[in-house]
């Protein structure tokens, strides 16, 4: 993990290496750049997230234009493409950038409310939600947590197409399980980021910021070379 400072006085951004096989992700505060506060919430989060790609881009010594037209984004460095997934929100930026075509990453500033999880989990999950005490100090973390694995999935595929609300009804409890969901939310505090590896699945948590991640390091989704 490497910290650094935009300026004296900033709050710093944070890095934090996904895993071995290219794959990073970078986190900072959208307050850092201070020319978005002349857009729009939107225009500011797409600016933040692409100076904040081209600072890891910096860190890492990789080179090159990021290719915006078509999904998934891509940069590529001396005939090595890397692919990059976006996330921003009213106070946070987060950039994933990794060799596989197939990830995303999401990141939420707001709770999740139970009324908001009713509407949109599958009935297994919220059945399974309503089984945790109300002394389970995680629920609420994992409301938050399933909504971003949620997002994640919906780009996986980096489609166009991709579905939001369709793309909510995705069950985790099938997709990841039940025990493995509480794994990521009740790992030690001081630990920065939680990770499970689920087939070829690398799937991380990271609670500071409420943010989640998943790139699948299947071999035939490593197109990184042109």
């Amino acid at each position: 993990m490497t910290l650094f400072n935009h300026k004296s006085g900033a709050r710093a951004a944070v890095y934090y290496e996904v895993i071995a096989a290219h794959s990073w992700v970078a986190i900072d505060y959208l307050q850092n750049y201070p020319k978005t506060a002349q857009l729009s919430a939107t225009k500011a989060g797409s600016y933040a997230c692409r100076a904040l790609l081209r600072q890891l881009q910096q860190q890492l010594g990789l080179t090159g234009d990021l290719q915006a037209d078509t999904l998934p984004y891509v940069i590529t460095h001396q005939n090595r493409r890397y692919f990059v997934s976006f996330s921003h929100s009213r106070v946070h930026v987060a950039v994933l950038l990794s060799s596989s075509a197939r990830l995303g990453i999401d990141i939420e500033d707001k709770k999740i409310s139970e009324k908001l999880a009713q509407r949109f989990f599958e009935p297994a999950e919220i059945q399974w939600l309503a089984t945790l005490t109300a002394s389970h100090l995680c629920t609420a973390r994992l409301r938050n947590l399933m909504w971003s694995l949620k997002e994640c999935y919906i780009k996986l595929p980096q489609s166009a197409h991709s579905n939001l609300i369709r793309g909510l009804k995705i069950n985790l409890l099938c997709n990841i399980g039940a025990n493995r969901l509480l794994e990521l939310v009740t790992q030690p505090a001081h630990t920065q980021n939680h990770l499970l590896l689920i087939d070829t699945l690398t799937i991380g948590y990271l609670p500071t910021f409420s943010a989640a991640f998943i790139v699948d390091i299947a071999p035939s989704n490593n197109v990184s070379k042109n």
